[in-house]
């Protein structure tokens, strides 16, 4: 969970959160960030929360 401060204001950031807020910065679909990796639906359920991905997968992730 990362935190964000914004005006005085501390909010938290989950890791699926991030992972979609960086793809969508990226301009990279969730399809392309999946490939080799795991579905895209595995992709779109980490980014809401719904799935905890693996350290691997995370690791795999991060290196794109």
């Amino acid at each position: 969970m990362y935190f964000v401060i914004i005006e005085g204001l501390v909010m938290h950031e989950t890791v699926g959160e991030k992972i979609k807020k960086l793809r969508n910065s990226l301009g990279i679909p969730q399809e392309g960030l999946a490939y080799g990796i795991c579905s895209q639906s595995e992709i779109s359920r980490i980014e809401n929360n719904r799935f905890k991905p693996s350290y691997t997968i995370l690791l795999k992730i991060a290196s794109r």
